[in-house]
Formats: C-alpha cells, sequence, structure tokens
C-alpha cells in the first residue's frame, strides 16, 4: 500500500507529518518540495523509498528509516540542506542516484554491511561531511568520483572495518579520503579476512577471502 506519487508536493505549509502503520511503500515525489517540512515519522514496514519522496524538503531536520527499508531511489532526499544526520537502515542494499546530494548540512553518515550498490551523485556536495562509516569489508565498486564530490576527503574521516583499511586504500576513489581508520570490533567472525597474491608473467592477482569465501580480487602489474 503507498500513497499516490506526488500526492503531498509543495504542501508549504505542512511541517509535521506521521505516516500511518497501513502504507508500506513511499511513493514517487510524495513530499517533494514541501519547504516547511521538518520532522517525518515512518512506520516500522516500510520497504522502499520511492524517487525524488523527499526532494527540496528544504527544512527537513528529522525522518526515521525503519531498518525494513531495502532501497532508496535517485534524488529521494536532493537538496534536504538541513539534516545534519540520518541513520541508514540495516538491511539496505541500494543507495540510488543522487539520494543525499546537496545536503550540505549533512555531518556524518554510516553505510550499512548490506549495501551492495551506490549510485552516481549519491553524496555530491555533501560539503558538510566530516565523518563517513563503511561497515562494507569489501570497497563498493564507485561509479566515479562524483559519489563524493566536494566532500572535503583531508578533513572528512572514512571509518572502515577491522583489516579492511588496505583494501580501501587501493579502491578507486575510496583512495581519495586521506584518513582512513579502522574502526574497532570484538566480533572476529564478521571481519575474518584474508588476502593472497600469486605472481605470474609479470602480473599479479590479489584475491581477497571474507569468512573463507572469494569476495574480491584484482590483477595489476608487478
Amino acid at each position: 500500500i503507498s500513497i499516490g506519487n506526488y500526492a503531498f508536493a509543495s504542501c508549504n505549509s505542512l511541517t509535521s507529518i506521521t505516516i500511518p502503520n497501513s502504507i508500506t511503500q513511499i511513493s514517487s515525489g510524495v513530499f517533494s518540495n514541501c519547504t516547511n517540512l521538518k520532522n517525518v515519522s515512518l512506520p516500522a514496514n516500510i520497504t522502499t523509498i520511492g524517487d525524488f519522496a523527499f526532494m527540496s524538503c528544504r527544512s527537513l531536520e528529522t525522518i526515521n528509516l525503519p531498518n525494513s527499508i531495502n532501497s532508496i531511489s535517485q534524488y529521494a532526499f536532493f537538496l534536504c540542506e538541513k539534516l545534519t544526520t540520518i541513520d541508514l537502515p540495516a538491511q539496505l542494499k541500494s543507495i540510488d542516484v543522487g539520494v543525499f546530494k546537496d545536503c550540505v548540512m549533512l555531518n556524518s553518515i554510516s553505510i550499512p554491511a548490506t549495501v551492495e550498490s551506490i549510485g552516481d551523485r549519491a553524496f555530491y556536495n555533501c560539503s558538510g561531511l566530516t565523518s563517513i562509516t563503511s561497515l562494507c569489508t569489501i570497497p563498493i565498486s564507485l561509479p566515479s568520483s562524483d559519489v563524493f564530490y566536494n566532500v572535503n576527503k583531508t578533513t572528512c574521516t572514512l571509518k572502515v572495518q577491522s583489516s579492511s583499511k588496505q583494501l580501501y586504500l587501493d579502491a578507486l576513489y575510496w583512495k581519495d579520503f586521506f584518513n582512513i581508520v579502522e574502526l574497532l570490533t570484538t566480533d572476529n567472525s564478521v571481519n575474518r579476512i584474508n588476502k593472497t597474491i600469486i605472481s605470474k608473467n609479470g602480473n599479479s592477482i590479489l584475491i581477497v577471502f571474507s569468512n573463507d569465501k572469494i569476495n574480491w580480487c584484482r590483477v595489476y602489474k608487478s
């Protein structure tokens, strides 16, 4: 069950809303350009947030994202200029194109271990970011440098899983961050990472095993 596309778009008198439990999907553009909307409460059974859902909600300060959400579609929070922090759902699979583009006051973000893809310009011009945490043991392949365009990679700290630091230092676009630090953890089973290098005919293959399964490899000149 969902609210119709763009149902409340440009309702500038709307300042707060609580979505009823019967709703499972936030449709495309449903609250887009609600410029005075400050607070949103979502029910626990929401599974998807549609494209442009909260685009240009320039006053939005707080929104809860239930762990039932597995995808956030393109430009869902584009130009939410007053959003300072947001907790991404623990079961999230994808962060689409431009989801947090121009969220200039967003200061921290934690990417769950379940995320498999990050779209281009996802954090474009999030100039206020000072901390990014990636719980993915293997760096997600980023489509371009525009994913973190205008994020200050000298002052913004990238926090990664224990034993993953070298993988991020080698990964395209992730390696642009000057401060990459390892998170402390007491759960060794989550981060059991082994690396093997095979050299032959002037080429080397780096193979990464996570919990005894091949997760990632790279071929490069020795």
